[in-house]
């Protein structure tokens, strides 16, 4: 399956979920149907981390758009649960902790000093990311924040 058939798997499960959220709240079949996209898009921010060019940009864009839709939503609903882009902005930063560790821990080039900031940076943004999930809603968890982490890091890379 190509990636384009993916993400269209993915948003028709995000549009089944929602309708179902809306239109239709007593139908559990949909609401089961609809939590299918979540992996497949934490699958691709995973993926998305690896292969752009700018990842500052990459990052920005989701964060942005999350805090965007975050203020909108609390303006028409008054609630303070984050949202999924907000779950995929945090595992963005988590993966660019991990990168990090990896491209200091195994540089031989790398200072004593830099090594020991890669060993101390990545645990302390999963703690954080913990920490975060354990005072805010934010959706899917903590778990949910690491799953791209996990899609990122297992991935088999090309080349």
């Amino acid at each position: 399956m190509s990636a384009f058939v993916l993400k269209l798997l993915a948003a028709a499960c995000m549009l089944i979920d929602h309708a179902d959220l809306l239109l239709f709240p007593s139908q559990i079949w949909m609401r089961a149907v609809g939590r299918l996209a979540f992996p497949i898009f934490a699958y691709f921010i995973g993926e998305g981390f690896y292969y752009t060019k700018n990842r500052l940009k990459y990052f920005l864009s989701v964060f942005l758009l999350g805090a965007v839709c975050q203020v909108v939503y609390f303006f028409f609903a008054g609630s303070t649960y984050f949202s999924v882009l907000i779950t995929f902005s945090l595992s963005i930063l988590t993966l660019y902790s991990l990168q990090f560790f990896r491209e200091t821990v195994f540089d031989p080039a790398a200072g004593t000093g830099k090594k020991l900031l890669a060993w101390v940076c990545f645990p302390t943004a999963v703690g954080l990311v913990w920490l975060l999930n354990r005072w805010l809603t934010i959706d899917y968890g903590f778990w949910g924040c690491m799953l791209p982490v996990f899609a990122g890091t297992f991935q088999r890379r090309r080349g």
